[in-house]
């Protein structure tokens, strides 16, 4: 009887029997391969573990000179000539001025402005833009009314030789100019240079400008009574700067 009960339950429960059979089975193939270590196995290894060759290690070749593109170049090897470029043959002076990564072109508007420095310490960009604000209003208004002496001393002689042209040819003609009104909107510098001593500067005043030119008759036959126009001018002034006294004067005119 008790045989009988026994094989019942193997019968049923012979699956369970068979797995846990090849459970044994593959545990013992682990141990012959894992569980046992030699001497000779101390550094065998883990063949699941990336392996690293020492790569915090390694040390990266110096990079100096051309090769780093933001690297600052060698202070010794940039002169200082007063634009920017140190003079000082010592890396480790305290009182070094910042090293220039680049050098304004030449023959740029800032480069012009910063010959013009050089050559006249005492020149600022934005007084002379104030300067030049005022001499334009009073020069335009001198010619609308024919009367150019309050400034002759701020015109070249061939430019006033040019006005004078002009205020003859209305005069003779019986033309008369009327200039109620004259508003600068904008003055700003678009060229410089220095040559020869000589300095050059380029400037364009946006203004607004209610003008009219009358014939002998009355008539309006430019211009127009409560109209205002925008008007666009480019006035080039010199200045001799080997002169200390000397002035900026109206080199040229072009509208």
């Amino acid at each position: 009887m008790e045989t009988v009960q026994i094989q019942d339950w193997v019968s049923r429960h012979a699956d369970i029997i068979v797995y846990a059979l090849i459970a044994l089975a593959l545990l013992g193939r682990l141990w012959q391969v894992f569980g046992q270590r030699g001497s000779h196995d101390i550094n065998r290894p883990n063949p699941f573990t990336v392996q690293r060759k020492n790569v915090s290690k390694r040390k990266a070749p110096p990079v100096s000179g051309p090769t780093r593109p933001f690297a600052r170049p060698p202070q010794q090897d940039v002169p200082f000539n007063g634009d920017g470029y140190n003079n000082d043959p010592s890396p480790q002076s305290p009182d070094r001025p910042p090293i220039a990564f680049y050098k304004i072109a030449p023959n740029s508007l800032e480069g012009g402005l910063e010959q013009i420095r050089a050559a006249d310490p005492t020149f600022d960009e934005k007084k002379f833009l104030t300067l030049m604000r005022e001499r334009f209003s009073k020069i335009v208004q001198a010619y609308a009314s024919g009367n150019l002496k309050p400034c002759a001393a701020w015109l070249a002689p061939s430019v006033r030789q040019g006005f004078e042209q002009g205020i003859q040819q209305r005069k003779a003609a019986g033309e008369i100019v009327t200039l109620p009104r004259l508003d600068i909107r904008e003055a700003e510098c678009t060229k410089a240079a220095l040559e020869n001593k000589q300095a050059s500067i380029t400037v364009c005043f946006v203004s607004h400008q209610e003008t009219a030119l009358s014939n002998a008759n009355g008539q309006v036959i430019g211009g127009s009574h409560g109209k205002i126009e925008e008007v666009t001018d480019i006035w080039r002034f010199t200045r001799d700067t080997a002169n200390p006294s000397a002035d900026w004067v109206l080199a040229e005119t072009r509208g």
